[in-house]
């Protein structure tokens, strides 16, 4: 990517690093529990032409805390910007990511 901008005449330094994703948040600390009961919101949104599987390495699916350590991975990475779309209309996902995700990374 460096590269692709200096070809370009752009700086690399002056670029902004967002990234959008999509999450269905499961109250649980059990990384397997909320990978289950993810699945079927998931699926619904996302159809199934991939694997539930693919979807997860795509996707903020799993324990709160699995996707907060991705966030900070992406951070770590120069993150300024996310945008997480959760894929149900459910407004306790909204709450859940007030609670357990944007209060770590403000």
């Amino acid at each position: 990517m460096d590269c692709w901008n200096r070809v370009r005449g752009r700086n690399p330094r002056k670029l902004t690093f967002g990234h959008c994703n999509f999450t269905h948040l499961v109250d649980t600390a059990s990384h397997e529990k909320a990978v289950a009961q993810s699945k079927a919101p998931f699926l619904r949104v996302m159809g199934t032409h991939r694997s539930y599987e693919h979807l997860q390495e795509c996707y903020m699916v799993g324990s709160i805390d699995r996707i907060n350590m991705r966030i900070d991975d992406l951070r770590k990475a120069g993150l300024q910007y996310l945008v997480l779309g959760p894929v149900t209309d459910d407004p306790k996902q909204i709450d859940l990511m007030a609670k357990k995700v944007v209060k770590h990374f403000r």
